[in-house]
């Protein structure tokens, strides 16, 4: 139920801003909370869409720790970039002891036999594991079922580590005993950077406000990852980061300093899941770490309502019934695991209002920037 006060003041904040009418800001609409129904069979009606056949986060890594970091390496059908990607990290300058594993996720091109003659020449700096295919989430588990860095790190097949990226990060997460520390990435399209994004320095940052979703770009410390896994078979798996990991950070750091280059993929599924069944993939992977979660706070409460928002415009290229199913489920997650939280970052008042009395109408039309 969303107090009167607080209506007031998103009233006030709405006026403020825009100095128009909307429906949703009729008071009689406002006082009380929309009942919530139809949650059951919009469930039904998306598995039978797609269902939810994704894995747990849940795991049990073992901690070997012999190295200052462990970088994991996710390999498949990749021949055509993975010794620029490995080079990059075997050749970067540091003090630091590094070893890589690499996961040959069942290639059917020659990047088995690549990763195995990069190796030959690494003086046992590369560790190469060759499986049948299980799939990105599975590689990376590969990867981290014996953990023998203090430190961890994950590197895209496709992309490179920048120069100087290990020793900046590594110097920084023992300086300031960081238990996550992220770089700077640049955006690159046929080898010509785009974008940059950098961070400034600070050895105490809001790790929900600041740092990046993506798994590489940064590294963390081990036991982070001690019960954690990539959930299999999902999309959009990295969220697992946001749930399982970032909440269990005690100190996270950030640095100036470009760390990653992250190479745009035309056929990876950032490009290609729009319109796909399978995109239902963001909503169940987050309705599986919602459950796994062990740290529900104010946190991963403001990022849940911004992670809604990302849901919604992944499956906007979905049919409507399963996007008035999306919203019915959204508002059983604000009801269900955060019951009397009220967000305390301004720029989520309207998503958390509208997901406790608003109408679908109003949902989209705040998804899609109408409001």
């Amino acid at each position: 139920m969303v107090t009167k006060n607080r209506i007031f003041y998103i009233i006030h904040q709405l006026h403020k801003r825009y100095s128009l009418p909307f429906s949703i800001l009729k008071l009689s609409s406002l006082m009380f909370s929309n009942k919530l129904t139809g949650l059951s069979s919009s469930r039904s009606y998306l598995k039978k869409i797609f269902p939810d056949n994704g894995g747990s986060s849940y795991g049990n890594n073992l901690l070997k720790i012999q190295y200052d970091l462990q970088i994991v390496v996710a390999a498949y059908n990749c021949e055509q970039t993975i010794k620029t990607c490995l080079c990059s990290i075997l050749n970067q300058k540091t003090k630091y002891r590094v070893i890589t594993k690499v996961i040959d996720d069942g290639s059917t091109d020659n990047t088995g036999e690549i990763i195995d003659h990069i190796a030959e020449k690494a003086n046992g700096r590369l560790n190469i594991i060759h499986q049948t295919n299980k799939g990105f989430s599975g590689a990376r588990n590969t990867g981290i079922k014996v953990i023998n860095g203090k430190f961890l790190m994950f590197v895209d097949a496709d992309d490179t580590l920048a120069d100087g990226a290990i020793e900046s990060l590594l110097d920084n997460a023992y300086k300031y005993n960081g238990d996550i520390v992220e770089g700077g990435y640049n955006i690159l399209v046929n080898n010509d950077v785009r974008s940059t994004f950098k961070h400034s320095f600070s050895k105490k940052v809001n790790t929900f406000n600041t740092l990046y979703g993506y798994p590489w770009g940064k590294l963390y410390r081990s036991y982070l990852f001690k019960n954690v896994v990539f959930p299999k078979e999902y999309w959009f798996e990295d969220t697992v980061a946001m749930y399982r990991i970032w909440p269990n950070a005690k100190h996270v750091v950030t640095v100036k300093n470009v760390v990653y280059n992250y190479y745009k993929n035309p056929h990876g599924i950032t490009a290609t899941y729009r319109g796909k069944a399978k995109s239902l993939d963001t909503l169940w992977v987050t309705q599986k770490l919602l459950n796994e979660c062990n740290n529900i706070n104010m946190q991963t409460y403001n990022f849940t309502l911004s992670q809604i928002v990302m849901n919604t415009q992944r499956l906007s290229y979905l049919s409507d019934k399963v996007n008035k199913a999306n919203f019915v489920i959204s508002r059983y997650w604000v009801e269900h695991y955060f019951s009397g939280y009220e967000t305390n970052d301004k720029k989520y008042l309207m998503i958390e209002y509208i997901l406790k009395s608003g109408t679908y109408k109003d949902f989209l039309n705040y998804v899609y920037g109408r409001l």
